[in-house]
């Protein structure tokens, strides 16, 4: 079965990426959200690259909507299509009230906090960490023992998040409107798409 990958680029706090390989992200996943995720930088050094990242999807023509990890100022002002919050972050409702086109994630760790974001208008629901990972060493233990039960509940779409990789993938539940975000085994995903001969720097951890 085909996977719905939800890539995250993973950018550290020097601002540096490497432009061919969001380029080959976009081309050979054609995700239908590509995020960026840059934790430690400063607002301006955000919208400065999710503007870059926008244009090189632009330049691409490839469909995949551009969400900008936690910041709504910066997901505005870069022309980004979404953002994705925490539980600490700008309230989704909020942002629907003043921006209702603006594709708004939110990140989920346990059942509660599903059902609550069942009454939200969301796009979308993130729930994790299905497995460990140095990206969400600050949560609790991992949760894929829930995953089924977040598919029954949840009222909106749900991207599985968390130390996932081509082996692990493959015990989570799947199916339409299920996606999962990929960060540090993005080059797993990028060489089943390759010829074989071709390999990929990534950067970040996760």
């Amino acid at each position: 079965m085909k996977h719905e990958i939800y890539p995250v680029i993973n950018i550290l706090k020097n601002g540096r990426y490497d432009v061919s390989f969001v380029a080959s992200v976009l081309k050979k996943l054609s995700p239908k959200y590509l995020q960026i995720r840059m934790k430690e930088s400063p607002l301006d050094e955000i919208i400065k690259v999710s503007k870059e990242i926008v244009a090189l999807r632009n330049t691409l023509k490839i469909s995949s909507a551009i969400i900008v990890n936690d910041s709504v100022e910066a997901a505005l002002k870069s022309g980004a299509d979404g953002v994705h919050l925490g539980q600490t972050d700008t309230s989704p409702q909020q942002v629907k009230s003043f921006c209702p086109g603006l594709i708004t994630g939110l990140s989920t760790h346990c059942i509660k906090q599903v059902y609550q974001a069942n009454s939200l208008t969301i796009d979308y629901i993130g729930f994790g960490p299905v497995f460990k990972s140095s990206t969400k060493s600050g949560h609790s233990a991992p949760v894929a023992v829930s995953a089924p039960e977040v598919i029954k509940i949840s009222t909106h779409p749900v991207v599985f998040i968390g130390g996932i990789n081509k082996k692990n993938i493959e015990t989570l539940p799947d199916g339409d409107n299920i996606s999962f975000a990929v960060v540090s085994a993005l080059n797993e995903f990028l060489q089943e798409k390759s010829d074989g001969r071709q390999s990929y720097k990534h950067f970040g951890s996760g």
